[in-house]
């Protein structure tokens, strides 16, 4: 119910916005613009074309360069280059001096590579180089996405110096955690906001603070950045460089980010795509992203139909050719299972639930299970075949052992492929998409028609 009514303010935000853009009425579109929030932009832009886009942006960077920057900053890194790349230079510069760092790094990151270099060239000192910093990192790293921008204090300061240091820097984001460094920007530990404002003032904070600090490298992978702010219920989690040194935070609006956007990349590799065709305004260039893992489908298709042929030339798919009807349903049983467990793997993968040396115990858990519903869709399949007058008596021996066989391989091939793209530092979640579903196609024909050409006499 709170989705359609989300769908339906959007729907009707689009509109209202169209019908202003298309009478010129700068003044009603500017002021719509500032009541609507950052966050309520980006389904609108999605659906807007180009050159709605650019005309929107526009006139808020002529009239509200602020405004123009948080919906920048709301708005998907790609989606966001791709609108700016149409301005010029000194207006994407300016407007990217008003994002927080992370948010502008991330924009300039998906531009190309000239004109990043003149962006940055143009943007002021301080800012350019806060971007460049974070460019330097490799992307889904916690350096990419950090804040360079956060509150720290010496161990010696009293609570009430602190306090006042907080109010003579209201920019600095997130100050419900204060970090507390040395001389040398180490960190030592960390502060409550509350517990600063409940003490007396002249404490000195290394008293009150929390020593052995969670935090993250700068090399973390922004997954495991989510992990632990998920398990420790963070706020924000500290950045660190090698030698311990502070550098930078990461709030919960952008762990959230992260968690959002790994989601979407996994469902878009189950659909056997890729997540850049949510960004991508082109139809060309959305059939391109697709174009990869329809090649593997149509090549592992030709590859069953040579399995197939093979098997009609051995004279086994004449024997009963009543029996090619279960084929589909053999298959498609397979390949259920197969990503049940597959699915299953990735997401223990993804949270931690279980580590890459329980492998063994996942993949006979999952077997199991398979083994337990392959023993029962076999015995009711085989009932259901013998009582069928056009199929021979064993013909219901090879479709119960067909099934039963299928779902145990499922299962392994399901569960073990993820493991495996894992150790070898590939993203599991490819194991559970197409490839995965033509695969078990594969081996699903291979083990049914083996069966029948061992079990059934030649010549039925």
């Amino acid at each position: 119910m709170k989705a359609e009514r989300r769908d339906q303010r959007s729907a009707v935000l689009l509109d209202s916005l169209r019908k202003l853009l298309r009478r010129g009425a700068n003044v009603h579109l500017l002021n719509l613009l500032q009541r609507i929030h950052p966050g309520d932009i980006p389904p609108i832009f999605n659906v807007l074309t180009e050159t709605e886009s650019h005309e929107v942006l526009k006139l808020l960077i002529e009239k509200d360069l602020t405004r123009a920057a948080d919906i920048a900053s709301a708005l998907h890194p790609q989606t966001a280059s791709e609108i700016l790349s149409r301005f010029e230079i000194p207006d994407i510069s300016r407007l990217l001096q008003l994002c927080s760092s992370d948010d502008a790094a991330e924009i300039v990151a998906s531009m190309t590579d000239e004109l990043r270099e003149h962006v940055l060239s143009q943007m002021r000192r301080e800012e350019g180089e806060e971007v460049q910093d974070l460019l330097s990192y490799p992307e889904e790293t916690a350096g990419r996405i950090m804040s360079p921008n956060f509150f720290a204090l010496s161990e010696e300061t009293s609570a009430g110096d602190a306090i006042k240091a907080l109010r003579s820097k209201p920019d600095v984001e997130m100050v419900f955690y204060l970090y507390v460094v040395d001389s040398r920007e180490h960190l030592l530990g960390v502060v409550s906001l509350r517990q600063l404002i409940l003490i007396d003032p002249g404490t000195p904070i290394r008293g009150i603070m929390i020593p052995n600090v969670v935090s993250v490298r700068t090399d973390a992978d922004q997954e495991e950045v989510a992990r632990i702010v998920s398990k420790y219920d963070f706020l924000a989690v500290p950045v660190v460089d090698d030698q311990n040194c502070l550098v930078g935070i990461i709030t919960v609006d952008d762990v959230i980010d992260v968690i959002r956007d790994e989601a979407t990349e996994d469902f878009y590799k189950l659909a056997g795509t890729s997540e850049d065709e949510r960004v991508q305004r082109s139809v060309l260039g959305a059939a391109k992203l697709r174009l990869p893992w329809l090649t593997v489908s149509l090549v592992e298709g030709i590859l069953v139909v040579s399995i197939f042929a093979t098997y009609q030339k051995w004279d086994v798919i004449t024997k009963v050719i009543l029996m090619v009807g279960f084929l589909p349903m053999l298959a498609g049983m397979g390949g259920n299972i197969g990503t049940q467990s597959a699915t299953i793997v990735v997401r223990g993968l993804a949270t931690g639930r279980f580590a890459l040396k329980e492998i063994g115990t996942v993949l006979f858990r999952e077997m199991r299970i398979a083994g337990i519903l392959g023993i029962g869709y076999g015995v009711l399949l085989s009932g259901a075949s013998y009582f069928l007058p056009e199929l021979p008596p064993t013909a219901a021996a090879v479709i119960g052992a067909s099934i039963f066989l299928i779902m145990i391989l499922a299962a392994a091939i399901g569960s073990f492929l993820p493991m495996i793209c894992a150790r070898i530092s590939v993203d599991p979640t490819i194991a559970t998409g197409p490839f995965l579903t033509s695969l078990m196609d594969i081996v699903g024909m291979v083990v049914y028609f083996e069966l029948i050409r061992l079990l059934m006499p030649k010549g039925i």
